[in-house]
């Protein structure tokens, strides 16, 4: 559950820190049914900030790696992507990015419905401040 705290809050605070005041960030948990292995909660956060390029989508995640649109001085080594890709994976999920057809940024994990730290994820929205 602490690692999987970490990741929501990496995914969180850039949601934050890249959504203007006013913009909306959404998070929103789903059980996805199984179809060929176990049943999956999927996360998602959603933020209406800067995006990111869509030739940059696989690369966040990347070590050392920033989205072009937001090397704005707001902060941050390009580690953060990095150890969130790493620690779901370690539960034996997945995690990527995607545009967000209202603008912005979604990322999408998924973990398997087993894995103990499933059971601990909340459901909340927030706007940007």
């Amino acid at each position: 559950p602490a690692r999987i705290a970490q990741v929501m809050n990496n995914l969180l605070g850039n949601a934050l820190k890249f959504t203007p005041a006013g913009g909306l960030i959404e998070v929103r948990v789903e059980r996805v049914p199984p179809s060929d292995g176990p049943a999956m909660v999927r996360v998602t956060v959603a933020d209406t900030g800067v995006g990111i390029p869509a030739d940059e989508l696989d690369h966040v995640f990347d070590k050392f790696i920033q989205s072009s649109k937001t090397r704005t001085g707001a902060g941050g080594t390009g580690l953060g992507l990095t150890i969130c890709r790493q620690l779901i994976r370690g539960h034996g999920g997945e995690i990527r990015a995607e545009a967000n057809p209202a603008g912005g940024s979604l990322f999408i994990f998924t973990l398997p419905e087993h894995a103990p730290a499933a059971r601990t994820v909340q459901t909340w929205n927030q706007e940007a401040a």
